[in-house]
């Protein structure tokens, strides 16, 4: 019975927060060297004309046209507001003929990057690249898939444990497990989660406050623990009164 609950309780740590936060500092660390590309690469200013046999054509001044493969490079947007934001290839078909590009060649076994901008002049081009930071907020795609692994794995326990009517509490364990990553979205413990939103929506767009960010992250805690004690208190009761 232990051993089987120390499964769980490592499923749970490993693949709903160890792994997913490992992939997410790969991911900042990703960002970190594009940015760097972009602020010490040597760019080609250009202006997009179209989208020729999969490929992206721009026009560098009057004369040279350059088409840009998909495969080998990675396209970027930089917005007004100054955000920084990846774009997949099925949206470069609404990019519109005539917008500024800014193409760097990176030349290290890393893909090529592909600007969009709206800046009118490279000096301010250069300027806003120079105060480019990591997005506070980056997509993590690989979290759904430590997450989508875990559950399974904690399914697998469950299936097991539901074999030997004695470990009905590991069973209950890895039942609560499988919707761990929901735990912090169901009421009541959705109130300690919305008022650690409510702490750490506020240093949107400045320095990380490291107290407000323990105290919000306590908070997601407690919210999560209270609602496993009430999972665990319904199941054991709906079990005791099942026939």
């Amino acid at each position: 019975m232990i051993s089987r609950m120390f499964v769980i309780i490592l499923v749970a740590i490993l693949f709903y927060a160890v792994l997913p936060a490992v992939n997410g500092a790969l991911v900042r660390r990703t960002w970190r060297r594009r940015i760097a590309d972009l602020k010490g690469g040597t760019g080609i200013a250009a202006a997009g004309t179209g989208i020729r046999a999969g490929l992206l054509t721009v026009r560098n001044g009057d004369t040279e046209e350059l088409a840009i493969p998909p495969r080998k490079t990675r396209f970027l947007i930089l917005r007004q507001n100054g955000e920084l934001e990846e774009l997949a290839w099925s949206a470069i078909k609404l990019v519109q003929t005539g917008i500024s590009v800014f193409y760097v060649r990176t030349g290290r076994g890393h893909r090529d990057l592909c600007l969009f901008h709206g800046e009118g002049d490279q000096a301010a081009l250069r300027a806003r690249i120079g105060a480019l930071e990591v997005p506070e907020r980056v997509r993590n795609p690989g979290k759904r898939y430590w997450v989508g692994a875990g559950a399974f794995l904690e399914f697998l326990v469950f299936l097991d444990t539901t074999r030997y009517p004695e470990l009905n509490t590991v069973s209950i364990a890895a039942l609560v497990a499988i919707f761990g990553k929901a735990l912090p979205y169901c009421p009541p413990g959705l109130f300690f989660t919305l008022a650690s939103y409510s702490i750490t929506g506020r240093l949107d767009g400045t320095k990380k406050n490291r107290q407000h960010g323990a105290t919000g992250f306590l908070l997601i805690l407690a919210g999560i623990a209270l609602n496993v004690a009430g999972l665990f208190f319904v199941i054991r009761r709906v079990v005791i009164l099942l026939p």
